[in-house]
């Protein structure tokens, strides 16, 4: 009887791809600039492999993020630049002081049968000023949108922070208003360099606690700061590992102090990770949240533009079939002829100049980023509502005129509740409201002229879409003045968001425009959502990570639900 062949253990651990995205842990990791995010997923990746420092200097070092440093010689003071990287991501290395992280991504472990996801975020209090920051804030809030949930929100700090009023400003502040509240319930608080301060918390604790304090009393929300949610990382001995593989030797005390540090740092990082995996769920996608509401006002721009101009083209074709009713009475007599949407995904997005050159040499903020199909079939709408054959004609006109009047009526609705949509967006969001429907509607009138000029008639659809595009442009500009005039906290009528998503259920329910608006959204979503996919990093790890403490966390531990 033969032996059965042995069982083939694979060489390296993979994330499990089915697992349900409810049980997926997803950390956010905010912070200043240069405060050590990356480096806390690069450690993070050791840890996982090396439960001990002797094992982690000797064995292959684990660089999810390159990263780079100086090394002083003590002996001569000289400085030698240490790169900690692979060779085709070393462009990644953080040059003349600017963030190296310059848009949100994502490093997808393996953990267990679950998937473990740090989202590494753009430095708040970039170098390149408050503007930029406003950028990566709306950066950051847009791409967590496209999950489910968050598990915890990391907030990195260095022990001795002198600006901690303007980091609790930029950070804290922001993301409990744009979230939900709850999701204060999922803040840790990590401090970085520990070493420095003795593995203490030093003087930010202190002042951090002042700042919550300030807010419970202004706002009545309790933002939770002991042992439990604070955490004191050192992650010295990653520095260490590059000087070894760069051949450096540094004497014995000093690797005792990196030794005490990796054994510190290690048991943090498994009280980390529990305390995450502990944390109650906070919904981030289809939750009522500034944020969301935010994320889909900017997302209507195209499809209520496309809308507009739908709506023009058919009222034209309803106008010319009013004016030409058959002498035969016949059923097509009763048919409308009406463009319907088709709407369907595009393999990249094309880039698309608004502006009135004739050959493009225009800036890249005159362009629109198309990122779905948008075409038109011809389809025929039943006009007969059994009226007797005597007036036949003269009913058939009726019902035609009554089906222009509810076009312009859904157009009319559309723009009222669009106005109010900026409205909101001008009192709440990060970026205020802002013309792109108009852009939208230039484009379009553009494509009109160019159909014109190529024989087709379309003189009343250019008319009106031009006449639309002035009075959207002269109705956003008289709101931007109203509300200029008083504070953003005192405007009046503002829509909750709550009431956000209930205007734009009234949109997707128009009898006539609604599903096709729906259905923009909808790709919409869907192509953004892939987008964020692009930039996630699935990470594998040696086989021998399996067994290390970290890793056994997975199965201790089940996350809480809300």
């Amino acid at each position: 009887m033969c032996d059965s062949p042995p069982t083939t253990i694979p060489s390296v651990l993979k994330i499990n791809k089915q697992c349900p995205p409810d049980q997926e842990i997803n950390i956010l990791l905010l912070g200043q600039t240069g405060v050590g995010k990356s480096t806390f997923i690069n450690s993070l990746a050791n840890y996982l492999v090396n439960d001990n420092f002797d094992e982690a200097i000797h064995d292959e070092m684990q660089v999810i993020i390159p990263t780079s440093f100086y090394f002083t010689d003590p002996e001569t003071f000289e400085e030698k630049l240490i790169n900690i990287s692979d060779k085709k991501n070393s462009k990644e290395i953080n040059e003349n002081g600017q963030s190296c992280t310059q848009q949100c991504r994502s490093f997808v472990f393996p953990f267990g049968q679950r998937n473990l996801r740090l989202i590494d975020t753009p430095g708040m209090g970039d170098t390149r000023g408050s503007q930029q920051d406003n950028e990566n804030l709306f950066e950051i809030l847009t791409y967590i949108s496209y999950y489910e949930h968050l598990n915890g929100i990391c907030i990195f700090l260095k022990p001795n922070e002198e600006r901690l009023t303007i980091i609790f400003r930029l950070i804290i502040k922001q993301i409990l208003h744009y979230l939900e509240p709850s999701v204060s319930k999922n803040i840790t608080f990590i401090l970085t360099n520990a070493r420095s301060t003795f593995y203490t918390p030093g003087s930010s604790k202190k002042l951090l606690q002042v700042l919550i304090n300030e807010y419970h009393d202004k706002y009545h929300l309790e933002i939770p700061l002991s042992k439990d949610n604070t955490f004191l990382l050192d992650n010295e001995t990653l520095r260490y590992s590059g000087l070894c593989k760069a051949g450096i030797q540094i004497n014995n005390e000093q690797i005792q102090i990196y030794k005490k540090s990796w054994d510190y740092t290690i048991k943090e990082y498994e009280r980390l990770i529990t305390y995450l995996c502990q944390c109650p769920l906070h919904a981030v996608a289809n939750t009522l949240s500034i944020n969301s509401a935010e994320q889909l006002i900017k997302q209507l721009s195209r499809p209520i533009a496309e809308t507009i101009r739908l709506i023009q083209q058919n009222i034209q074709l309803a106008n010319e079939h009013k004016q030409k009713p058959s002498k035969k009475k016949t059923n097509a007599t009763h048919k409308l002829p009406q463009y319907i949407a088709n709407i369907g995904q595009i393999i990249r997005p094309n880039l698309v100049c608004i502006s009135k050159c004739s050959v493009c040499e225009c800036s890249w903020n005159h362009h629109m980023n198309i990122t779905y199909e948008y075409q038109t079939n011809l389809t025929y709408v039943n006009m007969n509502d059994n009226a007797s054959s005597k007036n036949d004609d003269h009913v058939l006109i009726q019902n035609i005129q009554g089906y222009i009047d509810n076009l312009q009526k859904e157009q009319e609705m559309i723009k009222d509740i669009y106005m109010e949509l900026l409205k909101f967006l001008h009192v709440n969001a990060i970026h205020p409201c802002n013309n792109d429907i108009v852009a939208y509607l230039r484009l379009f009138i553009l494509e009109e002229h160019i159909k014109r000029n190529a024989g087709i008639s379309n003189d009343e659809i250019i008319d009106n879409l031009t006449k639309t595009m002035t009075q959207y442009e002269h109705d956003i500009d008289i709101l931007k003045k109203n509300l200029a005039k008083q504070d953003s906290a005192d405007a009046k009528d503002v829509l909750t968001a709550e009431k956000v998503f209930l205007q734009v259920g009234n949109l997707y329910r128009l009898p006539i425009n609604g599903q096709q608006l729906r259905d923009q959204i909808d790709i919409l979503k869907f192509v953004e959502a892939q987008g964020v996919k692009a930039r996630e990093k699935h990470i594998k790890l040696p086989q021998k990570a399996a067994t290390s403490r970290i890793m056994h966390i997975s199965n201790n531990v089940t996350s809480s639900r809300r």
